[in-house]
């Protein structure tokens, strides 16, 4: 046998070796999976820690189930453990369970108002830091306690988690609710033309629901948007249609309204940027329905429609320009990410400002194009 050959038999049994992979493997009934976190912050002997929750499912409660699962018991266990650190209240959770915490099927993460004002670099940094946690999982910001969030009891899902991830992938999906994910979240606190935003919820009683944003500056949370300054938000910003609007086609004494239902936006953005003064005009075209009408006018009118086009374009500009006040005068904090234009198209000038005070003292002009595509059936 030549030379080369031999050579060629003792490479093959040596990568044979290199290739017996399987020493370090771990059984799927070795570990538990983790499917939401939750994090408040407690006194412990005068000082401020981390109380750091857990929601695991419990397999065999679980309808559908192998073994005869669906029992009428709780499908899911919180469990909870304090510690000054988020590491270390995690390592304290890990004692009392046991199966190995595993964070890959993790769906949201739960921060309570109070540490969220505190700030959450040091939460994230650790979540950053886990390659198994998920970059699309939601981050939600708690009125209340976080905890509770965790123990909420929806009916409509056996598992809480499923149902919150369902009520925000909906939302996000119709553009009623913003995408923001952990993933966003990271890439906005690295990069100094954007500011980081987080969904917010509430919790009353039984029931869970999405009641706004959160605005992160430098990782403390700085204010909150209601619902419809949120949905003005990514109409402006990320072309979504966002939720119902009603608007006052009278005297609002008398209740004279219409329901209007956004289908479609397209937002156009002229930038000008002039001895270190930043203008900006925001124009939005919006594709909407009519829902609901109380008002004794028919709407097969044209005058009418063009009447309430009017009004509903006179409404969500007063709406926007309330926003960004806001934004400029009170949470201080870019999330129109407005910044990320200036430096793509502008970026020397983008080199030399201070982008903080500069959007402060930047013009901001929005304008509103509205066209009703449907009004539904009329009532003699």
């Amino acid at each position: 046998m030549k030379k080369w050959k031999k050579l060629l038999i003792v490479v093959q049994l040596l990568s044979l070796v290199l290739l017996s992979g399987c020493w370090s493997r771990r059984e799927l009934e070795e570990r538990i999976a983790v499917i939401s976190v939750g994090i408040d912050a407690v006194k412990e002997n005068g000082k401020k820690v981390y109380k750091v929750s857990i929601q695991i499912p419990i397999p065999v409660q679980i309808a559908g189930g192998g073994g005869g699962g669906g029992g009428g018991g709780d499908a899911v266990k919180v469990v909870s453990a304090q510690g000054e650190t988020v590491a270390k209240a995690f390592s304290d959770i890990q004692k009392k369970l046991n199966q190995v915490l595993f964070m890959g099927h993790t769906r949201i993460i739960a921060i309570s108002e109070e540490v969220a004002e505190d700030g959450v670099l040091d939460i994230v940094d650790g979540f950053r830091r886990d390659p198994a946690i998920r970059r699309l999982l939601w981050l939600l910001i708690v009125e209340g306690k976080a905890e509770d969030l965790l123990n909420s009891k929806p009916k409509i899902e056996q598992i809480p988690t499923v149902y919150i991830m369902s009520l925000i992938q909906n939302g996000a999906r119709t553009g009623a609710i913003p995408d923001v994910t952990l993933g966003d979240f990271f890439v906005s606190i690295s990069n100094k033309s954007l500011q980081p935003m987080a969904n917010r919820m509430k919790l009353h009683e039984d029931d869970v629901y999405w009641s706004g944003l959160s605005l992160f500056d430098h990782g403390k949370m700085v204010g909150n948007l209601t619902d419809e300054e949120s949905w003005i938000l990514v109409q402006l910003r990320d072309e979504q249609p966002g939720g119902h609007f009603q608007v006052f086609t009278g005297n609002e004494e008398n209740k004279e309204n219409i329901v209007v239902s956004p289908t479609q936006v397209e937002t156009k953005t002229k930038l000008e940027v002039k001895d270190g003064k930043v203008k900006a005009h925001y124009h939005v075209y919006m594709q909407a329905n009519i829902l609901e009408k109380n008002m004794p006018e028919h709407l097969d009118n044209v005058k009418t429609l063009a009447k309430l086009r009017k009004l509903a374009e006179k409404h969500l500009e007063h709406e926007a320009e309330q926003l960004i006040n806001s934004l400029q005068t009170k949470q201080k904090v870019d999330v129109l990410r407005l910044g990320s234009k200036v430096k793509a198209f502008h970026y020397k000038e983008w080199q030399k400002m201070d982008w903080k005070q500069a959007f402060q003292d930047a013009e901001i002009t929005v304008s509103y194009e509205v066209q009703f595509r449907r009004t539904g059936m009329q009532l003699n």
